[in-house]
């Protein structure tokens, strides 16, 4: 994955207040010293990162079709 669609993808998960053991995990990385011990994830926190990714990904693809439209409308007139 290139390494701006990585960051924007942890900008998004970051933002959405997910638990950070869980967004660590799932950008692959090992957290250190007692968090990466003691904080495990948990299916459910998987399901409402994958939710919460899918969200604001339907937002931005739904965002941008009405920029097009407003675009292309002001552009025909």
């Amino acid at each position: 994955m290139p390494h701006g669609l990585r960051h924007g993808h942890k900008v998004w998960l970051d933002g959405q207040g997910h638990p950070q053991v869980a967004v660590e995990e799932r950008m692959s990385h090992k957290p250190q010293g007692v968090e990466g011990t003691y904080s495990p994830t948990s299916p459910e926190m998987e399901l409402g990162t994958a939710r919460g990714l899918r969200e604001a990904w339907e937002k931005a693809l739904t965002d941008e079709v009405d920029q097009t439209a407003e675009w292309r409308e002001r552009r025909s007139s």
